[in-house]
C-alpha cells in the first residue's frame, strides 16, 4: 500500500478497480485549530469534540464586529471580550 493509498484510503478491489472501500468516507476538512485545546477542528462542527469549546465566531459586545471563537480582545475596537 502506497503513501497516497494510506492517506486517502484508496485501494484496489479484487477486480483491480480502485475506490475508497465499502462504508468509508473522506476525512473531514480541517478548518481551524480549537482555541481551547489546540485540536484540529473539522469545518462541519460547532463545538470542539475534545474539550467542548465553541468554535463559532461571535460578535463583539461593544462594537458588533465579528470575532473568532476564543478571542480575548476585539480586533476592531480593542475592548476585552465578554464571556
Amino acid at each position: 500500500m502506497g503513501l497516497l493509498d494510506r492517506l486517502f484510503g484508496t485501494r484496489a478491489d479484487h477486480h483491480g478497480r480502485h475506490g475508497r472501500g465499502h462504508g468509508s468516507s473522506p476525512p473531514p476538512t480541517v478548518a481551524a485549530i480549537c482555541p481551547g485545546c489546540t485540536s484540529r477542528i473539522a469545518s462541519t462542527v460547532r463545538f470542539c469534540p475534545r474539550c467542548g469549546v465553541s468554535v463559532m465566531p461571535m460578535a463583539c459586545t461593544h462594537c458588533g464586529a465579528s470575532q473568532p471563537a476564543g478571542a480575548r480582545f476585539c480586533g476592531q475596537c480593542g475592548k476585552p471580550s465578554q464571556p
